[in-house]
């Protein structure tokens, strides 16, 4: 293969940050094989500090001593930064291409209060830093990886696959953590079990500061089933059946069953084109990062309640099956119905009873889909009473039918 000239790279990446330009402002960093900045078309260095005091930079390089592919990494607050290396004809580092940061998914204010309210941070600095972290673009996980791919072809002239990717919690990843067992055919699947769960716990709980203590989703997904013994279509089947339990987790941990979904929806669609084994493990890993964040982030906003509302908010969704009232959540926290009523429209900006219908929806929802309970069942558990009621409800909240929402959603699963 040759390799391109310095002069052929140079206008490739010109031309690539043009049409990156073309979809929202990314930023480009170039440092040396040191890890000197060269050069950037960010408009300030904060960002440059940042990776830098992640320890990621030091990371990359020396992954750089073993490895060609891209590398995308994580730091606080969910900033994924993308490394793309440039060699020279002894297959020594030149350069190093850094594209970032960028946020998969929205960040909470909350999030952001708690990130720059370090004490490391300068209080008269903290606006400013903010207003920063403001200018992080959003990109679908999804997306970025083709710009990372795209990015490294700039360099190398050379196509590579998503799966060709490696992620920061890869790189000292463990062996598959599943032994042999020889009364299972091989596999110990109450151990398989445990960890599933735990995966799907830290979506979850939202916990985002601790998923290094378990392996990775493609980790989960490879000891179910290893790649060697099915087919590539049996493999789609287990990622969709992953990503389906990933998406109720999600729900679980707060997020509205349509949000979840239709989140969830993207990831099955790339699913279902993946040509390769390697591609779909890398196509889950992105997906359960993106979940991960939703939910911490969602936790986050819900903070914004006072104790009184935020306990009211949490008892509604988690009784929507209960007769609840206006008069029944006043007595639990000990105010009267109307300052109760005035209280939680201020904070949540809908009334009680508005909140209430879109909790019981959401659970709704979250039946028809997860199991085959009648319609009427369903109707009655919500306290909707009479079904051609509860269907207009339902239509109203979520643009269709239940027996269509439920038809719908269970064939995507």
């Amino acid at each position: 293969m040759n390799r391109l000239s310095s002069a052929e790279i140079k206008n490739r990446l010109e031309l690539f940050v043009e049409l990156l330009h073309c979809n929202g402002t990314m930023y480009l960093w170039q440092y040396n094989s040191m890890g000197t900045l060269i050069k950037s078309n960010a408009p300030h260095i904060i960002f440059d500090t940042i990776i830098r005091s992640s320890k990621i930079l030091d990371q990359a390089l020396d992954y750089s001593k073993e490895n060609t592919k891209p590398l995308i990494c994580s730091v606080d607050l969910g900033m994924i930064w993308a490394m793309v290396f440039q060699f020279s004809e002894d297959n020594n580092l030149e350069y190093m291409y850094v594209m970032g940061p960028v946020f998969t998914t929205e960040i909470s204010q909350e999030s952001l209060d708690k990130y720059i309210n370090n004490p490391k941070i300068r209080a008269s600095w903290r606006p400013t830093f903010e207003e920063y972290l403001r200018q992080i673009p959003l990109v679908p996980a999804t997306n970025f990886v083709k710009y990372v791919l795209q990015l490294h072809y700039c360099i190398s002239d050379t196509h590579i696959k998503p799966s060709d990717i490696t992620y920061d919690y890869d790189i000292n990843q463990s062996p598959a953590m599943v032994n042999d067992d020889s009364e299972t055919g091989g596999f110990n699947y109450a151990k398989i079990w445990s960890q599933e769960n735990s995966v799907l716990d830290f979506i979850r709980k939202g916990d985002i500061y601790s998923k290094h203590k378990i392996p990775n989703a493609s980790n989960i997904i490879q000891s179910i089933h290893p790649m060697t013994r099915v087919s590539l279509e049996n493999a789609k089947q287990n990622a969709t059946i992953f990503v389906g339990l990933c998406i109720r987790a999600t729900v679980d941990g707060g997020i509205s069953p349509e949000k979840a979904y239709l989140k969830g929806q993207q990831y099955l669609d790339d699913i279902t084109n993946a040509k390769t084994f390697a591609d779909i493990l890398s196509i889950a890993n992105i997906m359960y990062d993106d979940f991960l964040f939703m939910v911490h982030n969602h936790k986050y906003e819900g903070m914004q309640y006072s104790p009184e509302i935020q306990s009211c908010v949490d008892y509604i969704e988690s009784h929507p099956g209960d007769s609840l009232s206006i008069s029944t959540l006043a007595t639990k926290i000990g105010y009267t119905d109307y300052y109760l009523s005035r209280k939680f429209k201020k904070e949540v900006g809908m009334s009680i009873n508005s909140y209430i219908k879109k909790a019981r929806i959401s659970q709704a929802c979250y039946l028809l889909v997860s199991t085959d309970m009648d319609i009427q069942d369903i109707c009655d558990q919500l306290k909707f009473g009479d079904r051609s009621f509860f269907s207009k409800v339902f239509k109203k909240e979520t643009g269709t039918s239940p027996a269509k929402f439920r038809a719908e959603h269970k064939r995507q699963l």
